[in-house]
């Protein structure tokens, strides 16, 4: 009976001790799993983010274009328009900037010099200012639209920052370079005076202040209607859109995709486009 009981104590011990030495505990999170992070902590910014100007503007691969605005008449921006080579530099030069210091501020200070772009993608465009101040450069965004160049339901992006954040001068030179640009087949223009036969360059810039007047005339006045006995003596032509011009009377038609109006100047403006044509007999 002794014997008994002290094999059944020695049993009970067995498995008092196998029980205690085999007690579960919580596994190590493996690395794919992701625990939920407490109250106290941030999430960190993936690299680069908020360093570009991207984040401001539009993701460098949805930009379809880049123009220069030059002139603003009535509920329209004529502008200068880069080629595909000139945008590549001008958009290399704006996204390889480091943005990251700069902060939200007022435009005290801001009184330079400025470059200015139109950046362009499919279905949006955003008007872009940088300002050279006395120690900053300034940033100003706005959403275009054609009443009013301001952010849709907002206030303009105004951004301050150093100096050197974006090689300014770079800038200044390309944004030149398209303006004066008088050879690309696309966005540059050619004048044909008729009596004589000589051609004219025309750089962008100048196509797009002539432009101004002219298509403006065509928006307030213009008529698919013209004058059967009208002559014209200059012809405009930019890409694939055609003026033709009579030197003495204003009058003129354009043709732009076979969609043909026509309209007068009046001796101002007929002034003002001769003059950025640099065809002489309109000016006098």
């Amino acid at each position: 009976m002794t014997r008994k009981r002290l094999l059944i104590i020695c049993v009970l011990l067995c498995v008092i001790l196998f029980a205690c030495g085999t007690e579960e505990t919580d596994p190590e999170p493996s690395g794919s799993e992701t625990a939920e992070p407490s109250g106290s902590e941030t999430t960190e910014p993936s690299e680069g983010e908020g360093d570009d100007i991207s984040a401001l503007l539009f993701r460098r691969e949805d930009i379809t274009g880049v123009d220069i605005p030059v002139e603003r008449r009535r509920m329209r921006v004529f502008s200068a328009v880069a080629n595909e080579a000139e945008s590549e530099a001008i958009l290399d030069q704006l996204f390889n900037a480091d943005i990251s210091e700069f902060t939200d501020a007022d435009l005290a200070g801001a009184e330079g010099v400025a470059v200015r772009f139109m950046i362009r993608t499919e279905g949006a465009a955003r008007y872009l200012q940088i300002i050279k101040g006395d120690n900053a450069l300034y940033i100003v965004i706005n959403d275009y639209n054609p009443q009013f160049i301001v952010l849709d339901g907002g206030e303009p992006i105004r951004m301050k920052g150093p100096a050197d954040s974006f090689d300014f001068d770079e800038l200044d030179r390309l944004m030149g370079d398209v303006m004066r640009n008088e050879s690309d087949p696309d966005y540059s223009g050619t004048v044909t005076i008729m009596e004589s036969g000589e051609k004219l360059a025309v750089k962008k810039a100048d196509c797009a202040y002539a432009r101004s007047h002219l298509d403006t005339a065509v928006d307030e006045l213009g008529t698919a209607d013209g004058d059967a006995d009208a002559l014209y003596d200059i012809e405009f032509k930019i890409g694939g859109t055609l003026y033709w011009i009579n030197s003495e009377t204003g009058q003129f038609y354009r043709d732009e995709a076979g969609e043909i109006m026509y309209a007068q100047l009046e001796d101002q403006h007929l002034r003002i486009v001769g003059t950025h044509l640099g065809v002489r007999k309109m000016v006098s």
